[in-house]
């Protein structure tokens, strides 16, 4: 865990949750998400050049569609087994292990966020949208079913 990112018993938990998960994951719960890709990734515009992070991003379902738009996609997930899971599943894209709170990108990086379900998973939601917002270039497109950051992060 990154040393900006707080110990935190939810976090804890969400972890060891998502490290048993995810062999199964592709399997079942996607079955639910992955119906909420394409209006996701359509409202934040993600096509051909579109450089685009998929935070929380699981088995990949979401960041592979990305990719068949033609986005170029980034995406992480803070479960080492999951992103195991996704490079499995998709060996052409990348992922990388990054704590939502904490993410490897520099400023201003990427012209589209989405993150599918995963807001509700973590510690501190607030730090992890603003986080999302860090790395997203000014006039870009931020998206979630859980809702969107207020003008305030």
């Amino acid at each position: 865990m990154p040393s900006n990112v707080a110990d935190h018993l939810y976090r804890d938990f969400e972890h060891a949750g998502w490290e048993r998960a995810s062999p199964f994951y592709a399997g079942s719960f996607e079955a639910i998400t992955s119906l909420f890709a394409r209006q996701l990734l359509d409202a934040v515009g993600a096509g051909p050049g579109t450089k685009l992070l998929d935070v929380a991003c699981g088995s990949g379902y979401m960041a592979a569609m990305a990719a068949q738009f033609g986005a170029q996609v980034e995406a992480v997930d803070f479960s080492p087994s999951m992103v195991d899971a996704a490079t499995t599943h998709y060996p052409a894209l990348s992922f990388r292990v990054a704590d939502a709170e904490a993410l490897p990108f520099a400023d201003n990086t990427f012209d589209a966020v989405v993150i599918g379900f995963g807001v509700h998973h973590f510690a501190f939601p607030l730090r992890a949208l603003a986080e999302s917002h860090r790395v997203l270039r000014a006039g870009g497109a931020w998206g979630s079913p859980c809702g969107r950051p207020s003008a305030s992060i």
